[in-house]
């Protein structure tokens, strides 16, 4: 990775901490605007950028917002080690709410039983 990325990276995820530590929430996106000449290198770097800024956030946030199934998954299991989750709910059709979980033993002792509890979504 060039330094001019890595630079970019920790200035994000240092603007973020500064609002966090103030109380403010923050939305975090990406354009959706195709670009001709876009490669699987430039999408993986995207997705990396993203789990990056979060990674090196100080102040975690409450909550995260991660919709599309590649990034909610690869911010989960890449920014936040996550290894389990309960699906707690959706916000909306596709955008699924998750408890996460960084182990097995972490996630039985926070919901008393074995095991990913799943219920249905009414």
């Amino acid at each position: 990775l060039n330094a001019k990325l890595l630079d970019y990276i920790k200035s994000k995820a240092n603007e973020i901490d500064e609002y966090l530590l103030k109380g403010i929430d923050i939305c975090m996106y990406t354009s959706r605007k195709y670009t001709s000449g876009t490669t699987i290198d430039d999408l993986n770097s995207v997705n990396y950028t993203l789990i990056e800024i979060v990674k090196q956030l100080t102040i975690h946030p409450l909550f995260v917002l991660a919709k599309g199934g590649i990034t909610s998954h690869s911010i989960a299991s890449h920014s936040y080690n996550c290894k389990q989750a309960v699906v707690v709910g959706q916000i909306e059709k596709g955008i699924p709410i998750w408890l996460l979980h960084t182990s097995a033993e972490e996630l039985d002792s926070k919901t008393n039983n074995k095991g990913i509890t799943i219920e249905p979504i009414t």
